[in-house]
């Protein structure tokens, strides 16, 4: 590299030097004559001459100086003001400028340059006569040569004028952009005249001043090209010292790659009867030996038994004549192990072409060779483990279709191989067969797979025909596999022939079951409808206390029946897993209690002592599913009703663990505690199983089918608890369990809301304990006052507590409220304006609900009729005569008067009649509610349709929506519902 580039520079040195040799010889051209003609004409040519010697010199300068310089020594530059500034040089012109003028000193020859369009160190020059006359003849000569003999400062000239025309694209460019210009750029354009250059010649000094002129341009060349190659000298030193530092950065380099080659490549080298010359330091660690041990040793030293003899046959065939061998040894080392080596095997050629030795250069290809060992015995068991498979496995991409099957596909279908198979198909998805809901046939590889990736949670399914004729039912999972760039999909087809059948089965069965629970239902909630209903009404009349109660017993009861029925109709959901909680706002103080009051009158008939404790640190609004939890304390008080004798004792406690008033919840434990037969430990695990007592003894005398337990353990779950037990044989039980469970914000039942800050009056009696009732007060956060009989300042907005059944007797039964507490019986009569509790159960639940009865006993003024009338045209379509007189008495409420038919046909019939609303029973005869509307709709009525059904399986408020129908009331009708529904059509018809 280094020769070259100093080949390069002497060459250009050398051109440089010819040329300026070339020049100072052409200035000796020209002899002059001795004769005054001749001399005259003599003087003329030599002028021309001269004159055609400036312009070469001034291209020769302006390429090879000036170009060359830019190229080699870029900090130089060029200028006509260089006199006294390093490192500038002067514009071709300006360096004719400057030797005219010394030829005009030294030999009395003038040189003149000038022209319409100066340089802006020349524009304030004026042009002579003789000048000017030049300029305008040269422009209209071709020859453009102009002379004429002059006398000049009294000396006799000949002055010859030719035209400077650019002949050099340099010149060209450097005219049009140099920046003392005095003229638009790219004015000039090759072979434009850019002036005159003019010689001013003393026709008696002419031999001698050629003479002079030719010794100044010689002597100035030199000088010229003394500074040029001064600094081409210097740059090829300079480049000299930088190919010194390459060269020596090559070799380091170069000494690096032998040391990682020696280190890291296995490398050998042989003599030509394959003797080892060379080793490698790498071969030396892959072999086990050192370098002495593999010196002079042939390759036999690593061979290891198991490679063939042949293969080295053939390798020194190859080599011998003169090409490349290339292949796989399986090698020895000295420990005895094998490596493995891929091995690029040549001969060595010295000048002459011959071959003088040979080597070797390898790769350790150990971990490749095992690696492809290990799977080939993985895809071993793996084609073991597919051919075993029950189902049939199928890889398949989009170039090749189907890659391979499993055994099993050949032993359900009629191909004996893979070959065979793609005879006359390409995708399994050609042997589908056709038919609803299952995957169909297809030409299209990736349609199908396509299809089951979409939607890997659907069960996909394909028919499809076996060996023996009958049509089988396959599922279909796909998988995608990536195999190096290429991606494939694994295909698992399941037989379910018999499961699906199943199944099938099963759903018909089903559709039995839904069938009978929807007639059930209807069948149920029919005469429910009008026992809810009419109970409604009746708690609308004026009622007094005892019957006020014994009614919201009766609706509470009518209540929980009806949803023990929806509890039936959805049993499969809670054996599925399906059910979920329905939470709403409780009060439990009277919720609870008005629930758990139901068992009062079985306890006392067994004379069994019965009490229900409520903690009153309770929030009094509790947000949870009340018909689940209610379930649970059913099954639970009802179970030891059951199991407890005559004279025993049950107690229920709802009682508070814990607040938490940043999430806004509380903990409390369930409890019911009985003092019955108790259940002995080794059958406590099995108590809450499915249809599980504790001994048949049991069931034959208690009865029962041992579902209760194990339907609230559900839903204790459900509820997120867990339901517990303590038991002892014959000492009674223990069931237990704790909820976490929401308390409302905003609680819509208040007892400060109730009593307004009236203070409740207790009357002491004698050492009675009053501080129960009184810490009962106080948690309820209730204003109370102590006072003496003796003491009492009666007034009628006062409620009284009193504990002396003389007390009782003194106050004004008829004008008081009164909550006596003590232990004699309930009396069977007394006034709607007293509350009695047994003092066993005064508890502050009992405590709550007597201040609440006693208070609106007070406050509450009931009408029969709503103030609002809504003034709606009723149509109601219901052929059962209970209901018909239900809902004439609930719409009388609303000042409606509804008019009535009994069957579809009537309804869609009497439809266009003027009615704002109609409300549509959906079982009827003659014509159902569904045909009804549709034969409504079909005559462009769009009156609002309103469903009444005791259907209320999950999908029928949908089902009767998608009919046509506008809304939806399930049998029993709930007041509330119907009212909101009716307000809601009332507002539409007002706008």
């Amino acid at each position: 590299m280094r020769e070259a580039l100093h080949f390069k520079d002497s060459n250009i040195l050398k051109s440089i030097l010819t040329a300026a040799l070339l020049m100072v010889v052409s200035i000796f051209f020209f002899v002059p004559y001795i004769t005054e003609s001749y001399t005259i004409r003599s003087i003329t040519e030599h002028t021309k001459n001269s004159i055609k010697q400036i312009q070469l010199t001034r291209a020769y300068y302006t390429n090879a100086v000036v170009g060359d310089v830019k190229s080699f020594a870029p900090e130089l530059h060029f200028s006509y003001d260089h006199e006294g500034v390093n490192g500038v040089l002067p514009l071709p012109t300006t360096v004719i400028h400057d030797l005219s003028e010394i030829f005009s000193e030294n030999t009395g020859v003038a040189y003149r340059l000038y022209s319409e369009y100066p340089f802006k160190n020349r524009a304030d020059r004026i042009l002579s006569p003789f000048q000017k006359e030049a300029i305008a003849y040269t422009k209209t000569h071709e020859e453009g040569i102009y002379t004429k003999r002059d006398t000049v400062e009294g000396q006799e000239v000949l002055r010859v004028a030719a035209t400077d025309y650019m002949v050099e694209e340099a010149c060209v460019n450097c005219h049009n952009s140099h920046p003392d210009r005095t003229w638009e750029a790219g004015k000039w354009k090759l072979g434009d005249s850019r002036g005159v250059i003019e010689a001013i010649v003393p026709i008696d000094y002419e031999l001698g001043a050629n003479n002079q002129l030719r010794n100044y341009i010689v002597f100035f060349t030199i000088l010229i090209f003394s500074v040029i190659l001064y600094y081409l000298m210097d740059i090829l030193k300079k480049r000299e010292h930088e190919l010194t530092n390459v060269a020596a950065e090559l070799e380091t380099e170069v000494n690096t790659l032998s040391k990682l080659i020696d280190e890291y490549a296995i490398i050998s080298q042989t003599d030509l009867n394959g003797r080892i010359t060379y080793a490698s330091q790498e071969f030396c660690r892959l072999s086990g030996f050192t370098r002495d041990e593999l010196m002079g040793r042939s390759h036999k030293i690593v061979r290891h038994p198991d490679t063939p003899k042949s293969l080295f046959k053939e390798m020194w065939k190859t080599i011998q004549s003169g090409k490349l061998w290339e292949g796989d040894i399986k090698n020895r080392a000295k420990d005895g192990s094998c490596y493995y080596v891929h091995a690029k095997v040549f001969p060595v050629f010295n000048t002459g072409n011959e071959i003088v030795g040979y080597a070797a250069i390898r790769d350790d290809i150990t971990q490749r060779i095992l690696s492809q060992k290990a799977l080939d015995q993985t895809r071993k068991l793996h084609n073991i483990v597919m051919d075993n498979q029950q189902s049939i496995l199928v890889m398949t991409n989009y170039k090749e279709g189907v890659i391979s099957f499993n055994k099993r596909f050949f032993e359900i279908f009629d191909f004996e191989d893979l070959a065979q198979f793609k005879v006359k198909h390409r995708c399994i998805c050609e042997l589908f067969i056709e038919r609803e809901g299952y995957i169909a046939p297809d030409k299209e590889l990736g349609k199908w797979i396509e299809t089951v990736l979409a939607n890997p949670e659907k069960l996909h399914k394909v028919l499809m025909k076996n060996r023996q004729g009958e049509v089988r039912i396959f599922s279909v999972l796909v998988k995608k596999v990536q195999i190096d760039d290429d991606l494939s999909y694994v295909s698992t087809l399941t037989d379910i022939t018999e499961t699906e059948h199943a199944r099938e089965l099963a759903e018909s069965s089903e559709r039995s079951k839904s069938e009978f629970m929807a007639n059930m239902s209807h069948e149920l909630r029919t005469p429910l409808n009008g026992i809810t209903g009419f109970t409604e009404l009746l708690r609308k009349t004026q009622l007094d206390t005892k019957q006020s109660k014994y009614l919201s017993i009766i609706q509470s009861s009518v209540s929980n029946l009806l949803k023990i029925i929806n509890d039936v109709l959805d049993f499969s959901k809670i054996e599925s897993g399906k059910l979920e909680p329905d939470n709403e706002e409780i009060n439990p103080f009277i919720d609870l209690k008005e629930s758990m009051e139901l068992f009062s009158s079985l306890a006392h008939e067994k004379n069994i002592t019965y009490a229900i404790h409520i903690d009153a640190k309770l929030s009094e609004c509790l947000y949870i599913d009340k018909l689940r939890l209610t379930q649970i304390l059913y099954n639970l008080v009802g179970n030891a009703i059951k199991f407890t004798p005559e004279g025993g004792e049950i107690v229920v406690h709802i009682s508070l663990l814990e607040t938490n008033t940043q999430q806004h919840t509380q903990s409390i434990r369930f409890s019911v505690r009985d003092s019955g037969i108790g259940i002995a430990e080794e059958k406590q695990e099995k108590i809450f199983d499915v249809f599980s007592q504790a001994d048949a003894s049991t069931t034959r005398e208690y009865g029962g089918t041992g579902l209760g337990l194990s339907i609230s353990a559900s839903l204790v779950n459900i509820l997120g608890g867990d339901l517990q037990l303590e038991s002892e044989e014959g000492e009674g039980s223990l069931f237990y369990f704790d909820l976490s469970i929401q308390s409302c914000e905003n609680a819509s039942i208040s007892l400060i809301q109730h009593v307004k800050n009236q203070p409740i009056v207790i009357i002491k009696s004698g050492n009675q304990d009053l501080s129960l009732v009184v810490q009962q007060l106080e948690q309820f956060k209730v204003a109370y006052k102590l006072v003496d009989i003796s003491e009492l300042n009666i007034t009628t907005e006062t409620i009284f507590i009193l504990f002396n059944k003389e007390h009782f007797i003194e106050l004004d039964q008829e004008h008081h409220r009164i909550i006596s507490i003590y232990e004699d019986p309930i009396p069977q009569e007394y006034p709607e304006n007293v509350y009695h509790i047994n003092a066993f159960d005064a508890c502050p639940s009992e405590l709550y609900n007597a201040i609440v009865a006693l208070d609106m006993i007070h406050i509450e003024g009931i009408d029969t009729i709503k103030e609002n009338q809504l003034h709606l045209n009723v149509l109601v379509a219901e052929d059962n005569i209970t209901n018909q007189i239900l809902l004439e008495e609930l719409l009388y409420n609303y000042g409606i008067t509804p008019d009535f038919v009994e069957n579809g046909a009537e309804a869609a019939a009497k439809a266009g009649e003027g009615y704002d609303i109609i409300l549509m029973d959906i079982n009827m005869p003659v014509m159902n509610g569904i045909d009804a509307t549709h034969m409504i709709r079909e005559a462009g009525n769009r009156i609002p349709i309103i469903a009444l059904t005791a259907n209320a399986l999950e999908g029928d408020r949908e089902r009767l929506l998608a009919e046509g129908m506008d809304d939806y009331l399930s049998k029993p009708i709930e007041i509330d519902k119907l009212e909101k529904l009716l307000e809601t059509y009332a507002a539409k018809r007002t706008k």
